[in-house]
């Protein structure tokens, strides 16, 4: 009937309590369980809150005692419910462990060992085995099972060992989705795993972490996002998450963490401890509890270990030249050429610079497909476990194995194509009249459709390069218009990619297969701090050019193209960048109209001396337009989706508005929202899908 779970002993102490119709001492309590009167007065509130959907309470008075109030039925129905728990139940070795792991470490006090043979029906001989187990666990967490016959068993050591062996146990049995799954309260989603654990020993493990608490801590870690301006990815929300709800359940029982003064000291330096005491301050008003500067401390462990290295102002890492030495590492092993694979450097970058901070904080690193990784990919975890070494040449800190698995991943994206190394990739460019829209299209439908296709760049006719290309050691050119004189292969294909294009690639990727390739030593280009701080502050004025410039329009009906093209040059205030825009706009549609088959919508855009700025926005059309697509079938146009750059703007504008052209093809309800949504919800889902492009390039 309750939905609140109560501790074995909080039930042996509620027996005792129903077993007296009148009042019984705290002492006597105490007494009858070989525990103090302390720990008796401690566990009455979860008791009394137990009680509650019973219609029950526990009435205490001084000198007397205490005793259950409530009806005949009420205590009737208590009784009934203590009984169940007594049930025989067969519980598996790995169920028993968990129920006494759990209730261990939650009462720092001894537990009979009688008490473990009675809740599991099993005799003392085996919970002893279960013990031995169980003691081997615990030294992983540097924790000591101690047994004194008469007295009971229980767990010694510092506090920290103590919650790392909670949190610990408890990512153990549910992995991170399902953690997810406990935070929204979908418990019937746990996977089959899971769910095989008995259902005491499933509550039991829930109980480690209270949803109520939880609740009210995920809104602050949302408001902490705001302050730190970037979401925390998945593993790290969670990971924040458990730490601060055990951390406010382990305060209310008095069980305080300590930190090295010294190391604390050094926490204090940084930005993130300022922001941790914040969350710290709201903490204590929403629980009503006091957080001391021990635990802001491991706060801010976790803060900083959501970020990358260039967090820390003392930093004398250089993340970057040990991407590049991974890289170069995977290289010799294979023999596959990946110091220009971007993506992989990118991702590199990007992941190791948290880890590290993670490490040299001495965190806990997790990875769910750990175990998946070793047994199904194994040349792939051989690769990532030597490339490691690299890593730890740096830090000089052993990498675990949970790490290497994510070095693994990162790897596998860029060389692993269905389990084996061997199979030839090409390296090509994508081209179209602008480099804005109708490219980054193709792209997108081409990274679904080819594993041995690498996309290098998204490139522009007017701004093509092609010595620069040769020099990147490009194979060809995929094109949505014909390039004249072009000295590197050309495929010229629809920017929606239909099956004759397909084919038409497939049969050019085979006239190349028998071809050698004569790639030269790439340049790999160090680049300085100034560098990057300039190409992070064109990436930010791009996003806010694109926000600022955002635009909705409707129309009740509109006939032709040239009617939006007008609608769409209103933006400019002056009549001269009103023309231009026209011009520009007709010009890329005398090349050939970018229809979204299927999608109802068109694609307009173009590269402009008429603007200044970035703009995206869309016109809505209620009727009247309907246009040949690529498959030449009438389609009708509901919406015309907008871009437009400055004529020669730099590329890291013409990136930022290119990434919202991929919302396309992978989610093409973002069309859908174009044309339904108010305004103000697609501003916000513009803001999440430029955010996500921010966090790509930081």
């Amino acid at each position: 009937m309750s939905q609140i779970k109560i501790t074995l002993r909080q039930k042996e102490i509620l027996e005792k309590i129903c077993s007296e119709y009148k009042y019984i001492t705290i002492s006597k309590i105490a007494e009858g369980l070989s525990i103090s009167a302390r720990t008796v007065l401690r566990e009455l509130p979860n008791i009394d809150k137990w009680l509650e959907p019973y219609n029950c309470c526990l009435d205490k008075k001084s000198g007397l005692g205490i005793r259950l109030n409530g009806s005949m039925e009420a205590r009737r129905d208590v009784l009934d419910n203590l009984e169940e728990e007594k049930e025989l139940k067969s519980y598996t070795p790995k169920e028993r462990q968990i129920i006494i792991i759990s209730e261990l470490l939650q009462n720092r006090e001894p537990v009979k060992i009688y008490s473990f043979t009675k809740l599991l029906k099993v005799t003392e001989g085996t919970v002893s085995n279960d013990l031995d187990k169980i003691e081997e666990w615990l030294l992983k967490y540097n924790l000591k099972l101690i047994r004194k016959p008469g007295l009971g068993v229980y767990i010694e050591g510092q506090e920290d060992s103590i919650r790392r062996a909670i949190i610990n146990l408890f990512y153990e049995n549910i992995d991170e989705s399902q953690l997810v799954d406990l935070i929204k309260e979908n418990i019937t989603m746990l996977d089959k795993e899971y769910k095989a654990l008995d259902k005491d020993t499933k509550n039991r493990l829930l109980n480690l972490i209270d949803k109520g608490t939880v609740k009210k801590l995920e809104a602050l870690i949302f408001e902490l996002e705001k302050v730190l301006g970037y979401r925390f990815a998945d593993n790290a929300f969670i990971g924040l998450l458990v730490h601060l709800t055990l951390a406010i359940q382990r305060i209310i029982k008095n069980e305080k963490i300590s930190m090295d003064k010294k190391y604390l000291s050094k926490l204090k330096k940084y930005e993130e401890y300022k922001i941790a005491e914040e969350l710290a301050k709201k903490i204590s008003q929403t629980f009503n509890i006091e957080i001391p500067e021990d635990e802001v401390g491991y706060v801010t462990m976790h803060i900083r270990g959501s970020r990358g290295l260039e967090a820390s102002s003392n930093n004398d890492l250089d993340v970057q030249s040990i991407a590049k030495e991974v890289i170069k590492t995977a290289e010799a092993e294979t023999g596959i050429f990946l110091q220009q694979n971007e993506r992989l450097y990118e991702g590199l970058v990007n992941h190791l610079g948290p880890v590290i901070n993670r490490m040299k904080m001495n965190m806990d690193i997790r990875n769910p497909l750990l175990d998946e990784i070793k047994e199904f990919y194994p040349k792939l975890f051989k690769l990532a476990s030597k490339c490691s070494k690299v890593v730890e040449k740096y830090i000089g800190m052993k990498m675990p194995e949970s790490e290497i698995a994510y070095i693994a991943m990162h790897l596998g994206a860029a060389i692993e194509k269905r389990g084996s190394y061997g199979k030839r990739s090409y390296r090509t460019v994508i081209v179209c009249t602008t480099g804005i829209g109708t490219s980054v299209l193709l792209a997108a439908r081409i990274e679904k459709e080819y594993e041995n296709i690498e996309i290098v760049e998204v490139a522009s006719t007017l701004h093509l390069n092609q010595d620069y290309l040769i020099g990147k050691s490009i194979d060809f050119i995929i094109s949505t218009v014909n390039i004249k004189f072009s000295k590197l292969p050309v495929v010229v294909v629809n920017p929606l990619l239909f099956e004759k294009d397909k084919q038409n690639i497939s049969e050019f990727i085979h006239s190349l297969k028998d071809k050698a390739r004569n790639y030269s030593e790439p340049n790999v280009k160090s680049v300085s701090l100034k560098e990057k701080l300039s190409k992070q502050k064109l990436y930010t004025d791009a996003i806010l050019q694109l926000l600022n410039n955002f635009f909705i329009f409707e129309k009740e009906e509109i006939r032709s193209v040239e009617e939006i093209i007008e609608i769409v040059s209103g933006i400019a205030v002056d009549e001269e960048n009103k023309t231009n825009i026209k011009l520009s706009l007709k010009e890329r549609e005398e090349k050939g109209s970018t229809i979204l088959t299927g999608l109802n919508s068109i694609l307009l855009h173009c590269r402009t001396k008429g603007v200044e700025e970035l703009y995206f926005g869309a016109v809505r059309i209620k009727q009247g337009l309907s246009l040949v697509n690529a498959e030449d079938e009438k389609e009708n146009i509901r919406l015309a989706i907008i871009m437009l750059a400055p004529d020669n703007c730099n590329k890291e504008y013409i990136e930022a508005i290119s990434f919202i052209s991929t919302k396309f093809i992978e989610e093409p309800e973002f069309i859908e929202a174009l044309l339904i949504n108010s305004r103000d919800d697609l501003y916000m889902r513009l803001n999440e899908i430029l955010d996500e492009f921010y966090r790509m390039k930081k």
